[in-house]
């Protein structure tokens, strides 16, 4: 599935001299600064808004399961605080210590769907990816 959120790994703006070269050089001289910039630039993808929207209009009960920190999760999400509304929680690989293996392993998606006052049958969990590799 494709990603909800599009995250360059480069930013798209060009940042010395015009250059992708020198974008690229100055990413690497500052590679947290480079990281802070790109993630803020994160443009949803289309259809995404709508795909969250549409089940939470019809009650269907939605958690975030990430492999990242909750504050690199916040910054992700700093421009689409209405979207993480939608969820009845986000539970972070990096932020939750029932959580003990990353993915591939499903430890973090159990921890989610166990966290619902009423647990969802394991039949009938859905879930999408912003992965760019496919499990």
């Amino acid at each position: 599935m494709a990603s909800l959120l599009q995250w360059p790994l480069l930013p798209r703006k060009q940042h010395v001299h015009g250059s992708a070269r020198a974008t690229k050089r100055a990413a690497f001289r500052n590679p947290t600064r480079h990281l802070i910039e790109a993630r803020q630039e994160n443009p949803l993808s289309r259809g995404a808004e709508r795909l969250l929207r549409h089940p939470k209009a019809h009650g269907v009960p939605m958690a975030v399961a990430t492999s990242t920190t909750p504050a690199l999760f916040d910054l992700k999400m700093s421009q689409h605080r209405d979207l993480v509304t939608l969820f009845q929680h986000v539970v972070c690989t990096g932020g939750c210590a029932k959580v003990k293996r990353g993915k591939v392993h499903p430890d973090i998606f159990l921890v989610a769907a166990a966290i619902f006052d009423e647990k969802p049958p394991p039949g009938k969990v859905e879930w999408a990816s912003d992965a760019v590799h496919i499990y």
